[in-house]
Formats: C-alpha cells, sequence, structure tokens
C-alpha cells in the first residue's frame, strides 16, 4: 500500500470545513447567583398554566434556615431577565428530638443537586442529607437522602425520605442517597427516587404517590420481587409507596 507524504496530510487539513454548534450569544438571558453557591448546577423548564420559568439549582448556597452551613437552595427565574427568588421548599433548620437533641443534619446536604418539574410541580433532592439515630452502641449518621416536592403553584411543599427508616447502615438503607437521581409523571402524580447506596450499593428506585403523607420515619414499604423485569401497574390502583428490591446476593 502506498502511504501519502506527511506533507500532503498538512495541506488537505488547510481545506477541511468544521462546522460547530452553540448557544445563541445574541440573544441570551444571563441568570447570576452568590459566588460559591454552585449556582446552575441544574435547570429545569417549568410551566404552570400560561406561566414559563427557569429553574434552578444552587446545591452550596447559604440560606436562612436556622443552624444550617451551605444547605442549598432552589430558584424560580423569570425567562426573559436576570430575575429569580428563591422558591421556599424548607424553611427550618434540623430536626430534634423531644431532648433537643438534633435528629439529622442539612448542612451540606446539596439541595437542588437534582430537579425536575412536571404539570405545575417541582421535584428538588437533596442526596447528601444525613439521618441521625441513635442505638445501643453508638450514634448512627447515615446519609440517606431527601426529596422535596412544591406544588399549588409552589406556596406549598412536601417532604419525601423514603429511606429515612429504621433500616440503617450500608447493608440496608443507611448509605442511599435518596434523590441522587429523580422523576416526576407526567400529571406531576408519582414521585420516582433513586436511591443508588441501598443494599450494599446494588440501589434501589422507590415510587411514590405524591399525595402520600409520609411520617418523619417512614413505615415498611411494599417490594417488587422480581429481579431484572419492568413492573407495572394499573395507574390507579398503586400503592403509596413502591420500592425496587435488593439484587443478588
Amino acid at each position: 500500500m502506498t502511504r501519502l507524504p506527511n506533507w500532503l496530510f498538512v495541506i488537505l487539513s488547510c481545506f477541511v470545513t468544521v462546522l460547530s454548534f452553540n448557544l445563541d450569544v445574541d440573544n441570551l438571558v444571563k441568570y447570576r447567583g452568590r459566588s460559591g453557591s454552585m449556582f446552575g448546577f441544574t435547570v429545569a423548564q417549568h410551566s404552570y398554566q400560561t406561566q414559563n420559568s427557569v429553574i434552578v439549582g444552587a446545591p452550596e448556597d447559604q440560606t436562612d434556615q436556622a443552624g444550617v452551613t451551605k444547605g442549598g437552595a432552589v430558584y424560580r427565574c423569570h425567562p426573559t431577565g436576570d430575575n429569580c427568588e428563591r422558591i421556599r421548599f424548607d424553611r427550618n433548620g434540623d430536626n430534634k428530638d423531644q431532648y433537643g437533641n438534633p435528629i439529622d443534619s442539612k448542612s451540606n446536604q446539596w439541595f437542588g443537586a437534582t430537579l425536575t418539574s412536571s404539570n405545575g410541580s417541582v421535584l428538588a433532592c437533596a442526596p447528601r442529607y444525613v439521618y441521625t439515630q441513635p442505638t445501643s452502641a453508638e450514634e448512627r449518621r447515615d446519609p440517606v437522602g431527601t426529596c422535596w416536592l412544591a406544588k399549588d403553584q409552589l406556596n406549598s411543599s412536601q417532604e419525601f425520605s423514603p429511606c429515612r427508616n429504621r433500616d440503617w447502615g450500608y447493608h440496608r438503607h443507611g448509605h442511599c442517597q435518596a434523590g441522587l437521581g429523580a422523576a416526576l409523571s407526567k400529571d406531576g402524580g408519582r414521585l420516582y427516587i433513586g436511591a443508588p447506596g441501598s443494599c450494599f450499593w446494588q440501589g434501589q428506585v422507590h415510587s411514590v404517590a405524591a399525595t402520600t403523607k409520609l411520617p418523619f420515619v417512614p413505615p415498611k414499604v411494599i417490594i417488587i420481587d422480581e429481579e431484572g423485569k419492568i413492573h407495572s401497574q394499573n395507574t390507579y390502583n398503586r400503592a403509596d409507596v413502591i420500592s425496587s428490591s435488593e439484587g443478588p446476593s
């Protein structure tokens, strides 16, 4: 096979046309967050009736939650200008027991690291949220993760933390980091929360009805024990909380 000389490759490269794609830099809209807040880590489009907006996550933002350091925040921005306001999913600091001792940690929880919007609702998650629970031997700190759903024109919100239960430890739900991935059904009536750290990091997916009022420590959930299969259900006849099963041992 005849090889072309190196100088010929140089000449041919001068005639190669390269086409690239970029954002519209002439008609752009800029949104700015606080320095160090990681503003823009996540972005989602949001629509409610005839109103459109841009939802932006800032997972290391400093909020006014008492005692919380860089818990993270989510902002709603007007699509035509640099006008953003914080969506107040959670107004409180760390939760406490009856003796005033903290039972969780919202500092550095990365709230807003996961964002999604559907049918007027916004789901935002903090996969590094930590639940603290005492045992007979020691105090456990488990990164269970948590998610919040805002609806009613984003004026009301509710927390969903399916792994914040008594199944502590990395061999069960203690390290599940719920909310590292999440989605909403098209009608906004169902939450799908990924928990990659469950069961020795084999992972789970939790399906939760948006109308479910979970207690701070959720009860046992229904487990889908069908390895390697897609599970489908009637839209109008589903349990409030469903979780995929642990993988093969």
